[in-house]
């Protein structure tokens, strides 16, 4: 009786025990998931975290000294071209030249000697700078060259003469140039003589007599184109003045020496003091 009242108690608890659902607990698989979770946090602080390679060295490991060299090489600016590979136009490429000046002159061939006739020395002229240290020039010159000497004494009377050679001249020169104090300059000029005048015992001979106290061979009339070298040396103040010197030879003989001379022709033999003012452009700013 007892077993059979158990079993109608019992009953109903099996039939919902048949319908509710089934609920399963996996403990390995709990397990597994707890020893998941830590790989993948690893990979996400892995990808995150970056590592300087063997070649660059942290800024904190470096030197402060090796990091204000590098620091002040990046901020350093890019050096300026040399004057030598581009001319500075600032100074002025082309300058006007304007010269005056004493010529301190004698005729080499005429039987005398001395630097004893003076002269003036004008012109203007062009330089052209292609070089730190290098230029070439041309001039236009008024020059005043000849000769005076006494030539002997005697009772009767006090001869002498005296040589008038003017010439408009045109030098080619080229220039060296030092630390833009010294101009040392070298080259030709080609001339032409536009006044001579031969004055013996104060008496105008400058034409052909044969009358005159000297011989005939002095009296002939001198050639009127000249070829010269020249040589100068120039000392230049602030850029804008120069004093200096030059040497001018002919290198063609004017007519025949005197008898007795060293050489065989009449040459114009100068020494010149001169001021030159050269003229630059503006700077531009």
């Amino acid at each position: 009786m007892k077993k059979q009242t158990l079993l109608i108690f019992l009953f109903p608890l099996f039939l919902m025990a048949q319908q509710a659902p089934v609920i399963q607990f996996d403990l390995n698989n709990i397990g597994k998931k707890k020893t998941e979770t830590k790989p993948s946090e690893n990979i996400e602080q892995e990808q995150t975290t970056t590592y300087p390679s063997d070649d660059e060295e942290p800024d904190a490991d470096k030197p402060k000294k090796e990091r204000k060299v590098k620091q002040a090489k990046a901020e350093k600016p890019l050096p300026e071209e040399k004057e030598e590979e581009k001319p500075d136009f600032r100074n002025g490429l082309f300058k006007g030249l304007f010269f005056a000046g004493l010529n301190a002159c004698q005729v080499d061939g005429d039987d005398a000697s001395g630097y004893s006739y003076l002269g003036a020395h004008v012109g203007v002229g062009a330089m052209v700078k292609f070089h730190k240290y290098m230029s070439v020039s041309m001039e236009i010159l008024y020059n005043m060259k000849g000769a005076q000497r006494r030539l002997f004494n005697n009772n009767t009377a006090d001869s002498s003469f005296r040589l008038v050679h003017d010439y408009v001249q045109v030098p080619f020169l080229f220039n060296v140039h030092d630390k833009r104090i010294v101009m040392f300059s070298a080259g030709i000029s080609l001339g032409y003589m536009v006044r001579f005048q031969q004055i013996i015992s104060g008496k105008d001979y400058t034409h052909p007599d044969p009358s005159a106290p000297i011989a005939s061979q002095f009296l002939k009339d001198p050639r009127r184109f000249d070829v010269c070298a020249e040589v100068g040396l120039h000392f230049v103040i602030k850029e804008q003045f120069a004093l200096g010197g030059r040497f001018s030879y002919s290198l063609l003989g004017m007519r025949d020496a005197l008898p007795g001379s060293k050489v065989r022709k009449q040459y114009n033999n100068v020494l010149t003091f001169r001021f030159m003012y050269i003229l630059s452009p503006k700077k531009k700013k």
